[in-house]
């Protein structure tokens, strides 16, 4: 598939005519990636929109014990560096890693503030774009706040289904990248997935979630933790 018709399906790029998008798509530079290689540093400099066209990558930030903490999780059709194009500096504050076998594609400064520029429609969808950005960040803080395992777990299903309509959801990662992403192992993670199960909550099988009750896993979060099992450290 060209990469033209792959940006139409993202909704910063949907509103550009087709001869922009054979443009943007023309210029970027696809680049491959397998699975826990690091596709940008920390510290490199951000000159492009990365848009991830095939798996799932992680943002990590290395800290000062050399430790690395995960910050954001992406999957296909999202894109990052997009509050970096404005800064002064523009260096990554963390690295991205491939969480599966992937592809990105980079579209170059120049070619965004182009677009920015010119076209109305793109403007308007790159800031919502970074209001996007900002609002998955106040998520991933909403749900490492949560005092247990079972509200954390049961904030992130609420993040990916926020609507009681939709019965049935693919989790956007492995349940080890995703049990990272919630600063929990891997165990636990999966543990307090079959405990809702249990509870007539949700059910699953591989990646696919089901809610069963809505309410009831809405009440998951509200309720404060069950049989005082904490947030494990």
């Amino acid at each position: 598939m060209k990469l033209s018709s792959i940006l139409k399906e993202i909704d910063l790029f949907s509103v550009l005519s087709p001869e922009l998008l054979q443009e943007a798509g023309a210029t970027a530079r696809v680049r491959a990636s397998k699975k826990d290689n690091v596709i940008i540093s920390q510290g490199d400099i951000c000159d492009s929109l990365i848009v991830i066209l095939k798996g799932e990558v992680a943002l990590e930030i290395l800290t000062s014990s050399g430790d690395s903490v995960m910050v954001d999780l992406l999957s296909q059709y999202s894109c990052l560096g997009e509050e970096l194009l404005f800064e002064k500096e523009r260096r990554y504050p963390y690295s991205v890693v491939s969480c599966s076998n992937c592809e990105v594609a980079l579209i170059s400064k120049s070619v965004i503030f182009n677009l920015i520029s010119n076209e109305p429609l793109f403007s308007q969808a790159y800031f919502a774009q970074l209001s996007s950005h900002l609002s998955r960040k106040n998520q991933h803080i909403a749900i490492l706040s949560q005092k247990s395992l079972r509200q954390k777990v049961g904030r992130y299903l609420l993040s990916l289904d926020s609507s009681p309509e939709q019965k049935s959801f693919l989790l956007p990662a492995s349940r080890e990248t995703i049990a990272k992403y919630l600063a929990m192992p891997r165990p636990s993670f999966s543990r307090e997935l079959a405990r809702l199960a249990s509870d007539g909550i949700l059910k699953t099988e591989g990646r696919e979630v089901t809610v069963l009750d809505f309410k009831k896993l809405e009440e998951v979060v509200l309720d404060g933790p069950k049989d005082d099992l904490k947030t494990e450290t």
